[in-house]
């Protein structure tokens, strides 16, 4: 079966899951406990210094799935290995790695309990290959899920009058709340404001039919407009926190400020709700409080224009710009973001080459190396995944004097200690390994550690990408004769 064949099965049984739209790891783990109704355990592992040891293990036991992950990477990179053991429980392989009784044990475990046992090693099996594909399609899910919106949209009322005002306004926070807060907190929520506004529209109603039978007193009706604005208030302060609060949460940059700008537009909507209660305290007191007869000259002349005016037609034009916004830039980010991914892919070939020629075993698709227009991220994404794949692989060949050499060159520069120091130093550790692997150079001395803030990286596609960024600039100015004399 061919990569693409392949890669549509997986996303059709990803799709069956019915995970949400924004999902980490672990709700993954979660989902797929709850669906084999037993727990599944995460532990770190760590094979430094061992030869060929795969860098991902699931065993199965009679009452759970327990996963490894290797810590000495990068947290994108843990997250594809997991995502790759987790892959193996959701396609239900029977498990082909086989660890002698002292390496079971070593991880903690009695190797009479495992039932079935998997390694991520390399994708020459069909198993692993399917398991490596499932867990690429289930990461860039992730990626979508953080980049763009989700494909249901808030549902809401159209402004009619007051009673269909408040309602709309509190179907809108209603939907903030459950993109916000946890499923039950977001049910506690939801259901104080909606016995709140029921509260509000009965006791408008009740104020509205009292004023009719009344001779409209303005007594009732600045009551009715009091339950109005000070439930519109609540509401708008309640949307600003929200806002706010997924604005920081938001990982594309148009979000953040759309929704910045709609909690400005609260702002004033709450600067207009203010300056209304103390309009229905000047009618319950009697006149004179807030001048009603003179006409706004300008939008802030006389003073009232500003709050009565100015305020709620701003709010309005904030909320509404804020709102639209993200919609706006869309496009304009994605191919922004198209060309990145592009520019990415082409950077990384150079080093991509260079390392998978020395451990040719980690490429998904050996006859493909080209990338699909139609979907950049997903190639990036595997790029990326393969070199980390070959530096783990190469660990063994990374000589500490080469790291060493390379240390006291970028410090003799200026550069130690920087991110393009430090992208400089793991070229010149991986060109040797590199070199060393191919020449079938003894194993022997002390092995060189991980890059530094290899464990400390965003666990992104971005931040990862921009570190093998540096270290494929760095690798590209290094000559040809160093990669020969670095590993000797």
């Amino acid at each position: 079966m061919d990569l693409e064949q392949l890669r549509a099965r997986c996303e059709a049984r990803a799709e069956a899951l019915g995970l949400p739209h924004r999902f980490s790891t672990r709700d993954l783990r979660d989902a797929v406990a709850e669906l084999r109704g037993r727990p599944v355990i995460l532990r770190p592992l760590s094979t430094l210094g061992a030869v060929d040891a795969p860098c991902g293990i699931r065993l199965e036991t009679p009452d759970a799935d327990l996963l490894f992950h290797e810590e000495a990477t990068s947290p994108l990179h843990q997250n594809q290995i997991l995502a790759h053991e987790i892959s193996h429980i959701l396609c239900d392989h029977p498990g082909s790695l086989e660890l002698d009784q002292d390496t079971l044990r070593a991880i903690g475990f009695d190797p009479t309990l495992v039932r079935r046992m998997s390694g991520r090693t390399s994708y020459t099996s069909e198993d692993e290959r399917e398991a490596e594909v499932m867990a690429s399609v289930i990461r860039r899910l992730m990626y979508r899920g953080r980049e763009s919106p989700p494909s249901r949209p808030a549902s809401g009322a159209e402004s009619w009058d007051a009673l269909f005002t408040l309602t709309a306004a509190t179907s809108v926070l209603a939907f903030l709340f459950q993109l916000n807060l946890e499923r039950e907190r977001a049910r506690r929520q939801i259901r104080l404001r909606v016995l709140t506004l029921g509260a509000c529209v009965a006791a408008m109603t009740a104020f509205f039919a009292a004023e009719q039978f009344t001779g409209r007193s303005p007594a009732l009706y600045a009551c009715y407009v009091l339950v109005y604005i000070s439930y519109l208030g609540y509401t708008a302060k309640d949307f600003l926190l929200q806002t706010w609060a997924q604005s920081g949460r938001s990982a594309r940059r148009s979000q953040r400020w759309g929704l910045r700008t709609t909690s400005v537009g609260c702002g004033f909507a709450l600067v207009y709700a203010a300056y209304k209660l103390f309009a229905l305290v000047s009618i319950g007191l009697g006149p004179g409080l807030v001048p009603d007869h003179a006409r706004c000259s300008t939008p802030l002349t006389p003073l009232r224009c500003a709050f009565s005016v100015t305020a709620p037609a701003v709010s309005v034009l904030l909320i509404t710009a804020g709102l639209a916004l993200p919609a706006l830039l869309w496009p304009l980010s994605r191919l922004r973001r198209r060309r990145w991914e592009r520019n990415s892919f082409d950077a990384l070939e150079p080093l991509w080459r260079e390392v998978t020629s020395a451990v040719p075993e980690v490429v998904l698709d050996p006859g493909g190396t080209g990338a699909d227009s139609q979907d950049l991220g997903f190639h990036l994404h595997r790029r990326v995944i393969e070199i980390n794949d070959c530096v783990l692989a190469l660990r063994r060949y990374r000589q500490v004097p080469v790291q060493e050499a390379a240390a006291a060159e970028a410090a003799r520069r200026g550069t130690a200690g920087t991110p393009g120091g430090d992208a400089e130093v793991e070229a010149a550790v991986v060109a040797a390994a590199v070199e060393a692997k191919r020449s079938g150079l003894p194993l022997g001395g002390e092995e060189a550690p991980p890059a530094a803030g290899t464990r400390s990286r965003k666990g992104d596609l971005p931040a990862e990408t921009a570190w093998l960024l540096l270290v494929a600039a760095a690798h590209a100015r290094r000559p040809a004769a160093e990669h020969a004399g670095a590993a000797s």
